[in-house]
């Protein structure tokens, strides 16, 4: 484990999901390609290009592992993460420097949950009343929420110091939600949340604010570097 935590922090890619952090747990990860399904849809991902790989029954994190494991076209994936340029959106290997890219956390499998995170993700943007949102003028074609703090709070909380952008499709439906931080102007880091339906999947994107014009695209392009990768 301590040659993978290196490794990780070489290169400054972490991936916090929702269960912690998540590092790659196989034992040839270095030589072998990570093959898997998504909703059985057969994937293999270059094991020069993608990190931090779980499967559906991997030990959680802080747990290790009883004997080697084989896996299959069958064996389900529920979490990697992988990088993405930015402006040419080519899949990026782990060796090479993360300066201007999109980071990528995919979610499935026992992580994914019932399908409507973006749904109760914007149904709870008001949950604080402290923190509050509302509508402001449309931007790069989505809606924009905007934040008002309570005047009684004294010490503004830079984790909740962000907007939020919503894209709804025709039915309505939160189709992808983005939250971009406020303190740092364009460097401000945009977290930016989607799920692919036919994969049960649902994708997190990390970028700088600066790139949010180009949400669309950034999201297009993931979903055809991911379609690229199917077996």
């Amino acid at each position: 484990m301590s040659n993978i935590l290196i490794r990780t922090a070489a290169t400054t890619f972490l991936i916090l999901t929702s269960h912690g952090l998540a590092f790659a747990l196989d034992k040839n990860e270095d030589s072998k390609n990570f093959i898997g399904s998504l909703n059985n849809v057969k994937f293999e991902f270059p094991h020069n290009c993608v990190r931090n790989v779980e499967y559906n029954s991997d030990p959680g994190w802080g747990y290790g592992k009883k004997g080697e494991r084989v896996r299959s076209w069958d064996s389900n994936f529920r979490s990697l993460g992988f990088g993405i340029s930015h402006p040419n959106f080519t899949l990026l290997k782990n060796s090479e420097s993360l300066n201007s890219i999109i980071r990528v956390t995919l979610t499935a499998g026992e992580y994914y949950g019932d399908g409507h995170f973006l749904k109760r993700s914007f149904q709870e943007i008001n949950r604080d009343p402290n923190y509050s949102y509302r509508e402001v003028e449309s931007i790069y074609e989505l809606r924009h929420f905007s934040l008002t703090i309570d005047s009684s709070v004294v010490k503004k909380s830079l984790m909740r110091d962000f907007d939020i952008y919503v894209k709804n499709d025709k039915d309505g439906k939160v189709s992808a939600l983005i939250r971009c931080g406020n303190s740092r102007g364009d460097q401000a880091i945009c977290t930016h949340f989607f799920e692919i339906e036919q994969f049960q999947s649902r994708i997190t994107l990390n970028y700088k604010k600066e790139f949010l014009r180009s949400w669309n695209l950034i999201q297009s392009s993931t979903i055809s570097r991911l379609q690229e990768l199917r077996k």
